[in-house]
């Protein structure tokens, strides 16, 4: 199998690949710091979490969720599934050389670019997915979070962007 031992940035756009497959590539390169990619089609559905998992380095990112897997909606658990065929980050490894660390996260996120695509043809169907405040209920993978960018395609749930933004602080104070 190809590798680049070295690689510290990745760009991929326009991939035609499968998520899986380009999830993969990066979690093979733990010297990859920063990574920006963007799919071809918006035909995948992605979970947040199991973005959050591959930028942690766990490898248990595996499953992805796609229209017609059976799920439970259960907040509870922060399940954050979300329309986005595109993302970027960057992470810091937690320690020295996280090639030879042991179980749990090897990187903290420190960047994150995600523009989420519009979500209105997900609830008109039986999927259930997430709102930008909702998806950062899940607080805990933010806290290293230097630089957040989000940009929002879906229809105004909002009245004001104070409420919009006021939500958003209070997923964010966990």
């Amino acid at each position: 199998m190809l590798t680049f031992p070295h690689l510290r940035v990745l760009s991929l756009h326009h991939e035609v690949s499968s998520p899986e497959d380009v999830y993969g590539f990066i979690h093979r390169h733990s010297s990859l710091l920063e990574v920006n990619v963007s799919f071809s089609s918006f035909r995948h559905f992605l979970s947040l979490e199991s973005l959050m998992l591959l930028v942690e380095g766990t490898g248990i990112w595996t499953h992805q969720f796609t229209l017609g897997d059976e799920h439970e909606r259960d907040m509870s658990q922060g399940s954050s599934n979300i329309g986005f065929k595109s993302f970027a980050f960057t992470r810091m490894p937690l320690a020295s050389d996280p090639t030879h660390s042991s179980q749990g996260p090897l990187y903290e996120l420190t960047r994150l670019a995600l523009p989420v695509k519009i979500q209105a043809a997900f609830w008109s169907s039986d999927e259930w997915v997430s709102d930008v405040p909702q998806f950062l209920a899940t607080a805990d993978v933010f806290r290293a979070v230097e630089e957040l960018r989000l940009s929002y395609e879906n229809i105004q749930l909002y009245k004001k962007f104070t409420d919009f933004m006021r939500e958003i602080g209070e997923r964010l104070k966990g």
